[in-house]
């Protein structure tokens, strides 16, 4: 639906026409806006097309990634089949991937029967040597798609499993499908193959998955007096979405550190981040999380920018770990306990010192043998916490992007508001108020000036804020795509709103015979300028940094249909007193006598409703992205 009505504004913007002075064809003036289309669209391409990524490796986890969602847990229409029960050295397996429907991604690994986070074994490859582009190796010995697979998806493929040298244990082929981005089975297992020496694997139905015993209920009880607590609990402390507490041991440096969080059905883990920064850059992540399984896990990671955590790092700064997760509960909730060695800390070029004030952030997930992206924003505490402090606080709330929400209010306000209007005036009313003067220039001129100016000088104070927020830094890597094109569309249209008003100020008189090349000069900045940021705008609000509605995004699209509707009436209408006006003109030179422009009333209507609508919805876009998320809000 956004793609349609961006398709609309842009497509409206195109037929700019330099009145007396071009005429811009249809085909020609909206390549360029089409090509913006085009790259908007291109950006709304995911997966992992060129075979699985490196992190599927790490503990044979078989995860993947990028899909940034929870593995289905429903019965798979995927199997793994193989034409031996039994392997010897050196030979070879049969191995099919087949299913019900067809799969565009895959992995296969063969590990040891007794350990399915130990390392692959034996090699795989395509057994048609014809459709050896399919295949691809990952994690050294297993295989994985290709592009040319995923380009044509098929209900099967047939591989070739070569065993090692010496027979190396009982094992098990395990494979993960992917049917598409949020559909997918992690790790499904074959039967066991026996290597002909060991003992027969014998294969036993595992017992229904159960709740390990709770452990202390985490709560707020004593925060401020005998702990420390940041948690977005009612005021009775019965409802809680999620709560952190700690304390210092005397005499130690160590911190007990307890966490709890309700979950919703597609997670299994509660994270706590501590970063010196209010933002997802140069992370210590200590997860708390449970398989399919129902067995906890508590783990340290890293991540050096937003993108999904790196390899587990050496958990021995967490002393005596506990976790438990309660799925009979309503919603499931997660709590864990654990004393983080700060010592040991300080050991680890990746974990943070606690004697550092650092910013915590309460993010949760779902887990699969690694975490996946948190399903919603993290709650950054409002301030920085000293955990190694003796003194008892709390806190509650969260920190609020002020440089974020600054810069995404002044570009609302640069571009939905004055160069919507300044477009408007320039294309339609010219030859409106032919006797009235603003600031020694003609009236439709002073205006457009005035607000092109205006939102020029929005756009470099809301860049200024977002560089000041980024440390003078361009950074796009560690962005996915449709976000990543934000960055880049904002840094065309601010390089474009700069040029036009310079090439502006070196215009020709309008007599001059060079003057439409002028013309042509300033409407091709001008409309890549508007079009870049209107679009950059509806990529900006999919950031989780200005904590905004969904709704919003409709309110961005009101505008979007509303401006389309009131360049096609004013085309229409003009169109329309076309005859009139040049028929007035002419007897205007041949008797003297002065005309008025023929339906400057209706104009002047629409120009009035035209500013009050968009005034409104510009109002209503700065204050919500102001305000909305500056109180507490729930953890969901």
């Amino acid at each position: 639906m956004i793609m349609i009505v961006l398709l609309m504004y842009i497509v409206s913007l195109s037929d700019y026409k330099i009145t007396h002075v071009v005429d811009i064809t249809l085909a020609s003036s909206t390549m360029l806006p089409c090509l913006v289309l085009i790259a908007l669209l291109c950006t709304g391409v995911h997966g992992t097309s060129n075979g699985a990524p490196d992190s599927v490796c790490q503990n044979a986890n078989m995860f993947p990634s990028g899909h940034n969602s929870a593995a289905a847990t429903g019965p798979s229409p995927y199997s793994i089949t193989v034409d031996a029960e039994q392997y010897a050295a050196g030979a070879s397996l049969t191995v099919t991937l087949v299913g019900s429907r067809s799969f565009k991604g895959f992995l296969i690994l063969a590990l040891p029967f007794d350990d399915d986070t130990g390392e692959p074994i034996g090699s795989f490859e395509v057994a048609n040597p014809a459709n050896s582009n399919l295949g691809q190796v990952q994690c050294g010995k297993g295989l994985t798609h290709t592009k040319d697979f995923s380009s044509s998806p098929s209900d099967k493929i047939v591989l070739k499993w070569n065993a090692p040298s010496a027979v190396a244990g009982n094992i098990i082929f395990y494979a993960t499908f992917v049917e598409s981005f949020s559909t997918f089975w992690v790790k499904l297992a074959s039967a066991p193959i026996w290597d002909g020496v060991s003992p027969r694997p014998i294969v036993t139905e595992p017992s229904a998955p159960t709740d390990p015993p709770p452990i202390a209920a985490v709560s707020v009880t004593g925060c401020e007096s005998t702990k420390s607590c940041y948690h977005d609990c009612s005021n009775d402390g019965k409802s809680c979405n999620f709560i952190l507490t700690w304390v210092k041991n005397t005499g130690e440096d160590t911190v007990e550190i307890e966490m709890f969080g309700a979950l919703a059905e597609s997670e299994s883990y509660l994270a706590l981040g501590l970063s010196p920064k209010p933002e997802m850059m140069d992370v210590s992540i200590i997860s708390c999380s449970a398989d399919s399984r129902r067995r906890g896990f508590v783990e340290v990671f890293y991540a050096e920018n937003r993108t999904v955590p790196g390899a587990v790092l050496d958990s021995t700064v967490l002393v005596n770990p506990s976790v438990s997760i309660q799925t009979a509960s309503s919603p499931k909730t997660i709590s864990c306990r654990f004393t983080y060695d700060n010592n040991a800390a300080k050991a680890h070029n990746k974990l943070k010192d606690l004697n550092d004030p650092m910013y915590a952030f309460i993010a949760r997930g779902p887990y699969s043998g690694v975490l996946a992206q948190h399903t919603k924003l993290p709650k950054i505490s409002p301030k920085k916490i000293s955990f190694l402090a003796s003194s008892k606080i709390l806190l509650v709330g969260s920190y609020i992007q002020g440089l974020v929400k600054a810069h995404a209010c002044l570009m609302i306000l640069a571009w939905v508001f004055c160069a919507s209007v300044g477009v408007i005036l320039a294309r339609y009313y010219k030859p409106m108020w032919e006797d009235t003067k603003a600031c020694g220039q003609k009236v439709w001129f002073s205006y457009h000036r005035a607000l092109m100016l205006s939102a020029m000088f929005l756009t470099i104070i809301g860049f200024v804020c977002i560089l000041v927020y980024k440390d003078g830094l361009f950074q796009v890597n560690h962005l996915q795509l449709p976000r990543k094109a934000h960055p880049i569309l904002g840094l065309i249209a601010f390089i474009c709103s700069l040029l036009n008003p310079l090439i502006a100020a070196f215009r020709c008189h309008p007599g001059d015979s060079k003057r439409p090349i002028f013309n042509w000069i300033h409407w091709f900045f001008g409309t890549v300028a508007h079009v870049f940021a209107i679009v950059a705008i509806f990529l900006g609000m999919l950031f989780e940094s200005v904590t905004l509605p969904s709704w919003i995004t409709y309110v961005m699209m009101a505008f979007c249909l509303f401006h389309v509707c009131v360049e096609f009436i004013l085309e229409i209408h003009q169109c329309c007193m076309y005859d009139k006006n040049r028929d007035r003109q002419e007897l205007e030179k041949t008797d003297g006598k002065e005309v008025k422009y023929a339906g400057r009333g209706f104009k002047c209507a629409m120009l009035a409703l035209y500013m009050i609508v968009v005034s409104i919805i510009t109002v209503v876009l700065v204050v919500v992205v102001a305000v909305w998320g500056s109180v507490a809000g729930t953890f969901s």
